[in-house]
């Protein structure tokens, strides 16, 4: 395992390299969350290919922050670029699951396949307005940074490992949160960010930032939701655990899976965080459709060249 830094704009994202041979799968967490919470999939799923799981933007170890979501998808095209990889396939939980869509119709060219876990995305474009408007209301949203402890800062050491522990703990508690395992707690040591120089730290993300990734505009052209995933030309597979959130929608997308080629839409048992309470019947539904996707094959000279050049061109 090697932690990698991607520069971008504003700072640089955090990625963790699991390593492992084959097609590179990109894993991309919620709102709120860090690529820890891919910790127990990711290890496993590297005996069939290789594994990428990235901080986004405003969290986890990631030093830049969000200024507009259009800035947080062009990310995932410096990612590509920076590695040279060759058709990765996106995967996302929960919120997560909308910005790899929004990536995969960003840029179709770039990205062998589309899986999302338990995600809001199913649903219609409206319906995910209507959670993010939800999300941006005042009430909720001092709700979540109290039980997510987002945003909260301090100085020193001892301080953040206190901070760390406690946090940790109460939200294993929480309903909403990734579930306590055995004496194992929910770890948020990896969406807390150190000033190495000045010693302060800071949870990640805080509600600036959770504001931005949820105040959406009209005109936003990669809203979320059911239409976006009929725009991906690669193939789209929903994973959908009996006991998740965002359920409802599932049986359009299994209508519409019949339809479309290389789609597929997989009901299994567990709870949201199935990747982490039962990472095996992920990476095993993960295996299956990446056996079914072509061989990977090098992108034309010209297209690599081209998206370099892109990727300077917004960087300067």
């Amino acid at each position: 395992m090697e932690d990698l830094r991607i520069e971008v704009p504003g700072g640089h994202i955090a990625v963790r390299d699991y390593g492992g041979a084959g097609r590179t799968v990109v894993l991309v967490h919620s709102v709120g969350y860090s690529c820890d919470v891919w910790r127990r999939l990711a290890p496993l799923l590297s005996g069939s290919a290789r594994v990428l799981a990235v901080d986004l933007r405003g969290h986890g170890q990631s030093t830049a922050q969000v200024d507009t979501v259009a800035d947080l998808v062009a990310d995932f095209e410096r990612l590509v670029a920076a590695l040279e990889l060759r058709c990765p396939v996106l995967v996302g939980h929960q919120y997560g699951g909308g910005i790899a869509a929004a990536v995969a119709a960003r840029y179709p060219l770039l990205w062998g396949g589309l899986c999302v876990i338990d995600s809001p995305v199913i649903g219609t474009q409206a319906e995910y307005r209507e959670l993010l408007d939800l999300f941006s209301t005042p009430a909720v949203s001092a709700d979540l940074a109290r039980r997510f402890r987002l945003g909260v800062c301090g100085q020193g050491i001892a301080s953040r490992d206190e901070f760390c522990e406690r946090a940790g703990e109460e939200m294993s508690r929480d309903w909403l949160s990734v579930p306590r395992l055995s004496f194992d707690n929910y770890s948020v040591r990896r969406s807390v960010l150190t000033d190495e120089a000045t010693g302060r730290w800071e949870r990640q993300p805080n509600m600036e930032t959770v504001a931005r990734l949820t105040k959406l505009g009209t005109d936003f052209p990669l809203m979320p939701g059911r239409e976006l995933l009929e725009r991906v030309a690669a193939p789209v597979w929903v994973l959908q655990p009996e006991a998740g959130e965002y359920g409802q929608g599932f049986d359009e997308i299994e209508a519409l899976a019949r339809t479309r080629l290389g789609w597929a839409a997989v009901r299994m048992k567990g709870s949201s965080f199935v990747a982490h309470t039962q990472p095996e019947v992920v990476r095993d539904a993960l295996v299956t459709l990446l056996s079914q996707l072509p061989t990977q094959r090098e992108p034309a000279a010209e297209i690599r060249s081209a998206l370099v050049h892109r990727v300077s061109a917004i960087d300067t």
